[in-house]
């Protein structure tokens, strides 16, 4: 009874698990069709490395403030209000005040200070009051000071200037590691947008070819399933042995792992495309920047030559025994001839492309991007020395203060009436300071600063030397991937029709199972090269395009970091002379390493049988 109950039961549950199931599922978004250049577009307006570098260019054009300032004059204004709790003056008065009288004898007071009895009539009050403003008419009047002194109210307005006359070319030095720090932080930014685009474009492309060898993995699979069935049906009907059954099933069977990698290659691409424009990691793509295709080949020609013995007299040793390899390879029994010479020579193709690329591309050393922030990191230390210098030389300014100040009286918040109650002040200073002794303090900060600059100079050629070699390392990479997309020319083509071939002729009995799976390799091995090379041609193209502001590749780029992180660091030290060169000497190194940082990701190479590493 319970098992009838519980089978019902356990149906309800499972559909209305799949319906709840069904009914979570996300709808999916529709897909986005995306260009190269609508990538570098999206990538550009999303990306964080970019807005890092516009913030530094911000940074530098405050920094350029802070260090023009010092130039101008410093005008500041204030205004104090201040009530007095407790007076010194006060103190004072009752302290040297005279002892009271205790006699009982007639009371002596002042002509000035009447005393009026308790009973006065009208008249001699007015007569007591009259006497006391005739004693404070003559003579000094001191009441004014006397209420200056004894008011418990000040309200003050102030006014300061100081500028400053000389200061030994620390402010000079201070403006040019300014100006240098942001020439600097405008290279940063053309190098981030620079490397952004060479990251996009690879990210694109990598996605393209993952896309490619899913392509080719799935033909590939459906190739090895068709050879099988035939071979099934072949030993089925009795002319196909069982070995080459299970050799057909095998083959068939290691193509799946092979097609699954690629697929689960393709989607870690995408996402890696989808992360860095910013996409949801769920967003379909359309990419339809597609992969060039390489020319026609040239028709092939079979021609008998005739290999001109080596001359001996002309020939180094290790030379003539490489050409005696050659001529004995050339000249293998039973096979035509050939002349060496001509097969191996370079495809006259390669050279009129890449003549094509650097007529456009700038690859002058000097002009690369870390060479010129190199160069402006000797300029922020020379600067910095100069500051640690000019310590030893007198600082001269002037100063001046205005004030009006207040002494109002009565009510509960006494504020004064007009700008008559208000009394000037002014005042004006030059001063003058010059170190006689700091216990080698200045000296520590020459010595800081010359051996910064030291560093720097020297960065600064070996970052040169490095992007001389990164700049040829790209012609060459160029050069290899141009010769590699040429020579793939209609080798795919070849492939598949010799795997038709191959089809038909083990359909018909003529050839071997192991020659139809030879061929598949063939045509595997053929499309894996062509769409690898395209992207590889394409990513080495743009590379030399941008490589005037790209940072250093990974190992250039990390020397030369390097080497200015030494030079920036003595410039933080001696920037005890100013913090400004010393955060500025920071922010260019700075700079620097993060374009070193960001040019990890090199170009890529596809694996056969791999997909992407």
């Amino acid at each position: 009874m319970i098992a009838r109950i519980a089978v019902p039961l356990a149906a309800l549950v499972a559909v209305s698990g799949a319906r709840l199931a069904l009914a979570q599922q996300p709808v999916s978004a529709p897909a986005v069709t995306l260009s190269l250049d609508d990538a570098f577009r999206v990538a550009e307006r999303e990306s964080e490395t970019v807005r890092v570098a516009e913030a530094g260019v911000l940074r530098a054009r405050g920094q350029q403030y802070q260090a023009r300032s010092q130039y101008l004059p410093q005008i500041n204004g204030s205004a104090n209000y201040q009530k007095t709790l407790q007076s010194q003056f006060q103190a004072i008065t009752k302290q040297s005040a005279p002892p009271p009288d205790t006699s009982s004898g007639p009371k002596l007071s002042s002509l000035c200070t009447p005393e009026i009895p308790a009973g006065a009539t009208a008249a001699e009050r007015q007569a007591a009051l009259q006497l006391a403003q005739t004693c404070g008419s003559s003579g000094a009047d001191l009441s004014g000071i006397s209420r200056i002194f004894a008011s418990p109210y000040t309200f003050t307005l102030g006014l300061t200037g100081s500028q400053t006359l000389f200061a030994g070319g620390r402010i000079a030095a201070a403006n040019q590691i300014a100006n240098a720090s942001k020439r600097v932080a405008d290279i940063g930014v053309t190098a981030a947008r620079a490397q952004l685009r060479l990251d996009v474009a690879q990210a694109y492309y990598n996605a393209v070819l993952a896309d490619r060898l899913v392509t080719i993995s799935e033909s590939s699979y459906v190739q090895a399933e068709r050879a099988f069935r035939q071979t099934s049906l072949g030993q089925q009907v009795g002319n196909v042995a069982e070995f080459d059954l299970l050799r057909a099933q095998v083959t068939r069977d290691n193509q799946r792992p092979v097609l699954i990698q690629a697929r689960s290659q393709r989607d870690v691409a995408f996402l890696q495309l989808r992360q860095m424009l910013n996409l949801p990691t769920t967003q379909p793509l359309v990419l339809t920047t597609d992969l060039p295709l390489p020319p026609t080949p040239p028709a092939a020609t079979l021609r008998t030559v005739t290999l001109p013995e080596p001359n001996a007299a002309n020939a180094a040793p290790n030379a003539a025994r490489g050409r005696a390899g050659l001529t004995n390879a050339a000249q293998g029994e039973g096979l035509l001839a050939v002349d060496p010479r001509e097969v191996l020579a370079e495809d006259p193709r390669v050279a009129s492309a890449i003549d094509s690329v650097l007529g456009v591309a700038d690859t002058s050393a000097r002009e690369r991007a870390p060479s010129r922030q190199a160069r402006e990191n000797v300029t922020v230390q020379r600067n910095l020395l100069k500051q640690a210098r000019a310590q030893r030389l007198p600082q001269i300014a002037l100063s001046s203060a205005y004030q009006r100040i207040s002494y109002p009286s009565g009510g509960l918040v006494p504020l004064p009436s007009g700008l008559n109650q208000f009394y000037p002040n002014w005042t004006a200073a030059i001063s003058v300071s010059l170190p006689i002794f700091a216990g080698g303090r200045i000296r520590g900060d020459e010595l800081v600063a010359e051996a910064g600059l030291r560093e720097a100079e020297q960065s600064a050629k070996q970052t040169e030397e490095f992007a001389a070699l990164d700049a040829q390392t790209a012609i060459a990479q160029l050069a290899q991937a141009e010769a590699t997309w040429l020579a793939s020319a209609g080798t795919a083509q070849q492939a598949s029709r010799a795997y038709t071939i191959s089809e038909v002729r083990y359909r018909e009995g003529i050839s071997t199972l192991v020659e139809l799976s030879d061929s598949r390799l063939l045509l595997q091995q053929a499309q894996w090269n062509a769409v690898t090379a395209a992207r590889d041609l394409q990513i080495a193209r743009l590379k030399l395009s941008l490589l005037k502001d790209l940072p250093l590749s990974a190992a250039g780029g990390s020397a030369a970091s390097r080497g200015s992180a030494g030079g920036s660091t003595g410039g933080s030290a001696a920037g005890g002379a100013s913090s400004a060169g010393a955060a500025q000497g920071s922010s260019s190194t700075t700079t620097q390493q993060s374009a070193a940082r960001a040019s990890g990701g090199s170009q890529q190479a596809g694996l056969p049988g791999g997909g992407i590493p």
